[in-house]
């Protein structure tokens, strides 16, 4: 990894698409550049999430959504209105390949990761080293909750999501305190509504 860049060894050609799974991690994200190239429903979706995480967000794209639009007019983020170079790629941390074009997306991850540089390609995760998971966010309980499915799946992760943000609003929302690392352990075997919603969900 260069320590200056934050980006990864580069990669070749021949390197081989992602077939393990992810690791779920916390990334601190201040003052990181990233580059989304497209910005669409999905690209507004993933520049929402980079600009909330504190990154420094510069969108490559002809055309932006309304919110995008929005974010760029009020300098929260740096809107270029062009087509996507391979210069675009000069000095970031993250790409996230999010054009309508499967294939321009392909080139943009490839371009990016003989570069070293981490990306997420919405039409593809094999050859993504990132992915962007359904977040759940409690921010009065100080908790995040990801959900993801490797890439594989991701309606089914937003279904859980939504499952764990019901079950969250029932049972912790109406407690006068949040559960403490030493609360008494709940027996595993005895089974609970919220065992019962969630794995409904995750059975889809």
């Amino acid at each position: 990894m260069n320590l200056a860049t934050g980006n990864l060894a580069p990669r070749t050609e021949q390197s081989k698409p992602r077939t393990g799974p992810f690791l779920s991690l916390g990334v601190n994200m201040e003052g990181r550049r990233c580059l989304v190239v497209g910005g669409g429903r999905i690209g507004e979706r993933k520049i929402s999430s980079l600009f909330q995480s504190g990154a420094e967000v510069i969108v490559v794209s002809p055309r932006v959504s309304d919110e995008v639009r929005r974010l760029a007019s009020a300098g929260e983020i740096d809107w270029r209105k062009q087509p996507y170079h391979p210069d675009d790629l000069t000095n970031v941390f993250l790409v996230v390949a999010a054009t309508s074009d499967a294939d321009l997306n392909t080139t943009i991850g490839r371009a990016a990761r003989r570069r070293g540089i981490l990306v997420c390609v919405v039409s593809s995760s094999e050859d993504s080293d990132v992915l962007f998971p359904a977040v759940l966010q409690e921010p009065h309980a100080d908790l995040t909750v990801a959900v993801h499915s490797h890439g594989r799946d991701c309606r089914r992760s937003k279904r859980v999501r939504d499952a764990l943000r019901q079950w969250f609003f029932t049972h912790e929302c109406r407690s006068e305190r949040v559960p403490k690392d030493d609360d008494p352990v709940v027996d595993p075997n005895k089974k609970t509504s919220a065992d019962s919603l969630t794995s409904n969900e995750v059975s889809q």
